[in-house]
This record gives C-alpha cells, sequence and structure tokens, in this order.
C-alpha cells in the first residue's frame, strides 16, 4: 500500500557542508525537488579538523530536513586501530543522523547518493528493515577506466554489496553505467541527468561586458589528473601571445586556487586571471553571464553539470570530447578538443574570441531545456518510488 506521501530517506556521501559548500550540491537540487511531491530527509556525517566535538545541525525547509554531523577527525599511530576508531565513529555518526530522520516520521524508502563510503550505514539501516525499498545514484567517476579509482577491499564489498540490494541504480551517463558493468556491478540502470537548475543559470543580457576585453570561465574543483587545470592555463598564455584581450575568469574552493597559485606566477597570468572563491550559486551563474564561453579542458567526465549551466545561460563552450559530455554535446553547441591537446584547445580559445557572438543564446538555452527538464527528473523518481510500493 502507497503511503499518502512518503518519506524519502536520502543517506548520502556527498553534500554541501559549511567546510565544502559546493560538494554534492546537485544531491541537494535533487532532495529539493522530491520534497515538492514527497517528504525526504537527508543525513550525511564526516569528520573534521575544525572542531572538537561532535555537532549535528538539523535544518527544515518545506519538505525537506537535512540533518548534518561533523565530528573531530581521529588521528593515531596504529594504522589498524586508528582505521577501526574512524570505521566505528563513521557508522555511529550516521546512526545518530538516521535516529532523528525517524522522527520526522516513518520510512518509507532509502536513496544513497554516492555508493561509498555511505553504502555502510545504508547497508546497516536496511538490515534492521530488509523490507526496504533501496535506490542507488552514483555520480563518482572512479569506476571508469580513466579515473581507476575504484579499489580496496572495503570499497568493493560495500559497493558490490549494496549494488546486489539497490532495486534500481540510477546514473548520470551511459559512459558511467558501463563503467560499472565492466566492474562486475551489474544491476537495473537507468540513467538519468543531474538537474540544471534553469530558474538561476539562464540569460543575463544585462550582465553582459561590451568592451573588447574576451572573458572565459572555468569552473572545477582544480584538481588536475581530472580537470587538467595545469593544460588550461598553458593553453592559455599561449592564446595570450596572439591576443592580450582574454581574459579568463576561475570559480573554485579557496583551497583549490590556493594550489594552483605557483604555476599562476610561473606563467606571468596575474594581469589576466580572476579568482572567486566559495561562491554562490547564484554568484556563479553571474560570473558565466559576464564571460562569453567556458572553457572545460578534462580528462575525463561522468556528466559535467557546469557546461550545461553555461549553455543554459546562453554560453557557447569549449570542452574534450570524453565520457559524458560526448553523449550531449552537439556541434552547434561549441567547440570540441582532443583530450590533453593543449595547442588544440589554444586554437580552439582564439577560433571562440572570433565565433562566440555567432552562437545564439536561444538555441544554447533551449537545448538544456529540451533535454534537461526538472519535470523530466522529477517524474522519473517518482514513477519509480512509486511502483515500488505495488
Amino acid at each position: 500500500m502507497t503511503p499518502s506521501k512518503p518519506h524519502i530517506l536520502f543517506i548520502t556521501s556527498w553534500y554541501p557542508n559549511e567546510e565544502a559548500t559546493s560538494l554534492g550540491v546537485f544531491i541537494k537540487k535533487q532532495a529539493l525537488l522530491m520534497a515538492t511531491q514527497f517528504k525526504v530527509s537527508v543525513v550525511y556525517a564526516k569528520s573534521s579538523k575544525l572542531i572538537t566535538a561532535e555537532r549535528i545541525d538539523v535544518t527544515q525547509e518545506g519538505n525537506l530536513t537535512e540533518i548534518i554531523c561533523l565530528y573531530p577527525k581521529i588521528s593515531g599511530k596504529t594504522f589498524f586501530i586508528s582505521n577501526y576508531k574512524k570505521f566505528k565513529q563513521y557508522n555511529n555518526a550516521y546512526s545518530k543522523c538516521i535516529i532523528i530522520a525517524k522522527q520526522q516520521g516513518k520510512i518509507d524508502i532509502v536513496h544513497l547518493h554516492v555508493i561509498y563510503p555511505a553504502a555502510i550505514p545504508t547497508l546497516q539501516f536496511i538490515k534492521q528493515h530488509p523490507h526496504i525499498n533501496v535506490f542507488v545514484s552514483e555520480h563518482w567517476s572512479g569506476y571508469t577506466s580513466e579515473d581507476n579509482s575504484y579499489k580496496g577491499l572495503l570499497s568493493c564489498y560495500y559497493t558490490n554489496k549494496i549494488i546486489s540490494k539497490a532495486k534500481q541504480i540510477f546514473v548520470v551517463s551511459n559512459y558511467l553505467k558501463q563503467a560499472m558493468l565492466n566492474r562486475g556491478l551489474k544491476g537495473n540502470y537507468t540513467v538519468l541527468a543531474n538537474l540544471i537548475d534553469t530558474n538561476i543559470f539562464n540569460i543575463k543580457k544585462e550582465l553582459q561586458t561590451q568592451n573588447k576585453q574576451i572573458n572565459f570561465v572555468h569552473i572545477s574543483s582544480l584538481v588536475d589528473r581530472e580537470k587538467n587545470i595545469t593544460g588550461i592555463l598553458t593553453a592559455f598564455k599561449m592564446a595570450l601571445k596572439t591576443n592580450t584581450n582574454l581574459y579568463l575568469n576561475i570559480v573554485s574552493s579557496s583551497n583549490a586556487i590556493e594550489n594552483i597559485m605557483p604555476l599562476i606566477y610561473q606563467l606571468n597570468l596575474l594581469n589576466y586571471v580572476s579568482f572567486y572563491k566559495d561562491v554562490s550559486t547564484m554568484e556563479v551563474s553571474k560570473i558565466i553571464n559576464q564571460s562569453q564561453s567556458l572553457i572545460m579542458f578534462s580528462n575525463f567526465e561522468t556528466f559535467s553539470i557546469v557546461t550545461l549551466e553555461a549553455l543554459a545561460c546562453g554560453k557557447p563552450v569549449i570542452t574534450t570530447s570524453v565520457g559524458g559530455i560526448k553523449e550531449y554535446l552537439l556541434p552547434e553547441l561549441g567547440i570540441t578538443v582532443e583530450v590533453s591537446n593543449v595547442m588544440q584547445l589554444s586554437n580552439a580559445i582564439l577560433k571562440m574570441t572570433e565565433t562566440y557572438h555567432s552562437y545564439s543564446p536561444e538555441l544554447l538555452r533551449n537545448f538544456v531545456l529540451n533535454n534537461f527538464d526538472k519535470n523530466k527528473i522529477l517524474n522519473t523518481l517518482s514513477n519509480h518510488y512509486l511502483q515500488s510500493f505495488v
């Protein structure tokens, strides 16, 4: 029998918090979307160097309850003892959060976001509630051959175990689905895109600059092995030799930006780059609108939300043709380049300075509206949730 308003418990390995405001922000967006039709509780826990005592924060926003636990980081000289303590502390933190979630009402469905390590408390919960339906959403690139981070006995054990119990596994691209299947993770897969907030990411013509400066924007974690920020900066330096009116806006976390400063100085780019640290979603939209194009030079991507956010703002993109991006990026949406081909990226930057005005902002935005509409995501998840009660 279907409850009048089912209570969905999101257990997640990533979620925005005071230490990482953009971590898993797409999961929060999905939680808010699903809370328009269901009661949703989100639980998330992590260790922190900044606190000395455990703290659980509970916030309410309509039908969404967020329960976030921060606890002191454990350190120890004995590897096995300290790891066991970390394991217990992590599990206990989630258990406390789940107890609070239960106070919001009987939990009808569990939805795990980003399998490991939150599969550990998820399996503990469903062991106590063996008849509850379990859904899984995965975003992590670690399963792919390019990333190849899916290793370790614990990670593989818990991932296999939760996959075997999942009624449905949602992945953001066929690329990610195939990567997981190649790892022997067989199950019922559905490709479901991340939510693009087209209300925030929209065309704002009043923010567009009228001077000769051509602004590009790059938004990422700046992790070099994935995002190849070294390649972007090198290509940008090369393009500046031909056109000195180029400017690059970099949006990321404070720590990540600090890590690339030596390379900025080495390439003598300080006068051609602006940095935006830990900014809000609204501010990201503003920065995109003040730029003429987005640059992504990733070695691998399961989806790339920022690429679609730029398109939703009517901005053409320069990207590598990899993974999830390759599945949706049409030639009329921007320029694609080969992975690690710095010269090709430099030429693409110069080409975009001459052609950005020829792209139709409305066509770019309509592509996102027609293919990544939030109602498609809402209806897909809602139907799967409700059918699980039949």
